[in-house]
């Protein structure tokens, strides 16, 4: 997942449902989740085959809203 340019080494980003278990990983590089669930993803800590990842964007989204819509008089808006 890395690429090299001019020798230096560019993080890369991917997707999947863990962090990399194979392969060799640039610090900086990024996994995110494709699973719908936390973390959002995973962050290259520590080059190497795999790497050291760490898991980013822990947490819950919650969100509710009622809303009781007026009555409307028939021919009115």
């Amino acid at each position: 997942m890395t690429t090299k340019i001019a020798g230096n080494a560019i993080p890369q980003l991917g997707k999947g449902t863990a962090a990399p278990l194979t392969g060799t990983h640039t610090i900086g590089d990024i996994v995110f989740n494709t699973a719908g669930n936390f973390p959002i993803g995973w962050r290259c800590t520590a080059s190497g085959t795999p790497g050291t990842w760490q898991s980013f964007g822990e947490g819950t989204l919650q969100a509710s809203i009622t809303y009781d819509s007026p009555a409307i008089a028939p021919g009115t808006y």
